[in-house]
């Protein structure tokens, strides 16, 4: 029988990843990243973890600079065209997956993310990449963004669904500051949720029926000794 296989990919400065399993199903890959500048002198979480299915997983990988640009905030109620969007999406999609993170974010009561077109450019430029390269989840290095990949069968998996992923893992989240040993479990959705992130900007692009959607943050999340909010 038909019937979806979820992979979960993830980074980190050490170790190396393994490969994913793979069956006759539809095939879902998350990756996550945080930028390796630090706040009050903490220093982000660096992990590379081995890919694993059926189940949700976060990673970390670490970037030595950070980006000089913060411009091109759009709010959540706006539709955008091309250039106001920043990347390939509609204007209907960027709503949809940045309602979708405002959505997640007010069940917390974090206030909401804005669109940053700079941000989604920058995102578009790495998942055409992978697209025309791996065809699969490597994060970007020196953008000083956070990070979260998803990837997806196309006839199965759109925007809103990269997000819900992420979500699905405030269950392993269990409160309070990140830490060596229970960040693993949650670090998408600690990311999507991260109080002092204020932008976010996504892409999508496609390869060998699949859906690679990035989405990069403005300040980035997932500072070890921190809590998310």
């Amino acid at each position: 029988m038909y019937r979806p296989l979820v992979i979960i990919g993830a980074l980190t400065l050490a170790a190396c990843s393994s490969n994913p399993t793979t069956s006759d199903a539809d095939i879902r890959v998350e990756s996550n990243l945080s930028a390796s500048k630090t706040s009050n002198g903490v220093a982000p979480i660096q992990n590379r973890l081995p890919a694993r299915s059926g189940s949700s997983a976060s990673t970390r990988t670490s970037s030595s600079s950070s980006s000089s640009s913060r411009s091109g905030t759009a709010s959540a109620s706006v539709t955008s065209s091309g250039s106001a969007v920043g990347s390939r999406l509609t204007s209907q999609e960027m709503n949809a997956i940045l309602n979708e993170h405002n959505r997640v974010r007010a069940n917390v009561n974090v206030a909401p993310l804005r669109w940053s077109a700079q941000l989604a450019q920058v995102a578009q430029k790495w998942t055409d990449h992978l697209a025309s390269t791996s065809c699969g989840l490597t994060h970007s290095q020196g953008s000083g963004y956070g990070e979260n990949l998803f990837m997806g069968t196309s006839s199965h998996y759109g925007v809103r669904d990269a997000v819900r992923s992420w979500e699905e893992e405030k269950k392993d989240y269990r409160g309070g500051v990140l830490t060596q040993s229970n960040w693993y479990p949650s670090g998408h959705y600690t990311q999507v949720v991260w109080r002092n992130t204020k932008s976010v900007g996504c892409a999508q692009a496609m390869c060998r029926g699949n859906t690679i959607v990035s989405c990069n943050y403005d300040p980035p999340g997932n500072y070890m000794g921190q809590a998310p909010y």
